[in-house]
């Protein structure tokens, strides 16, 4: 098992108190990242509609730590990335888009440990559409978006099966959702028609005779060490 399965296992395990320290080395790649859901828990704040917690997180490793992972650091960033989300999510705790990690070198960070930072930036929530007969990215776009086959949709849907306003998918402050929108030929999800449901990595929406396929878009968001942007 790779090294990146391992945490990715690990990260699952943590939530239920039982993840150890199964890495090499002085630093515990699990401890960080229950260093980085403590970070959100700690600068959440109270919203109109429960709390909100920050979605911009950094972890600075000393330049040795660093140097073991440096080849892997977009997967670990997103694999710390999504189990934020997941387990936010699950805690109920609101986000203004998906939350981003971005793991750097930091001279002045000890061995062994991270510094890490947490953040509220304003950024849409993004998320891809493609085609998955060619795996060719129709567009990156951002939520709220409308899907149909009106010119003024956010994604035009050139086709006769497609109703001008065929569906949407919003950001409902923890999951990317998808709406039908009262469209003649409706809107299916994995080949079920549904009127709303949670989309999840790639699913696959049919709207008439188009099928795209969703995928999240998780980026690290840049952020000085103990900066909070509002």
């Amino acid at each position: 098992m790779s090294l990146l399965s391992r945490l990715e296992a690990a990260l699952e395990l943590i939530a239920e108190g039982g993840a150890e320290r199964v890495f090499g080395g002085r630093l515990d790649l699990v401890a960080v990242g229950q260093e980085l859901y403590n970070a959100a828990v700690e600068r959440a704040v109270d919203g109109s509609e429960g709390p909100l917690a920050p979605n911009a997180f950094r972890a600075e490793l000393a330049l040795v730590d660093y140097g073991h992972f440096r080849h892997e650091v977009e997967a670990l960033q997103a694999r710390y990335a999504m189990s934020l989300w997941a387990r936010l999510r699950e805690a109920g705790y609101a986000l203004a888009s998906p939350p981003g990690v971005l793991v750097t070198p930091n001279e002045r960070v000890a061995e062994g440990v991270a510094q890490v930072a947490a953040a509220f930036v304003a950024t849409a929530p993004r998320f891809t559409l493609s085609n998955p007969a060619t795996v060719e990215t129709v567009c990156r776009l951002s939520a709220p978006t409308t899907l149909g086959r009106s010119s003024d949709c956010d994604l035009c849907l050139a086709r006769a099966s497609v109703s001008r306003r065929h569906a949407q998918i919003i950001w409902d402050r923890a999951d990317f959702v998808l709406v039908d929108l009262g469209s003649s030929n409706g809107t299916q999800l994995n080949g079920v028609e549904v009127s709303r449901a949670v989309l999840q990595t790639a699913d696959r929406l049919t709207l008439g005779d188009v099928v795209l396929e969703f995928a999240p878009e998780i980026v690290p968001l840049s952020i000085g060490v103990g900066a909070v942007v509002a």
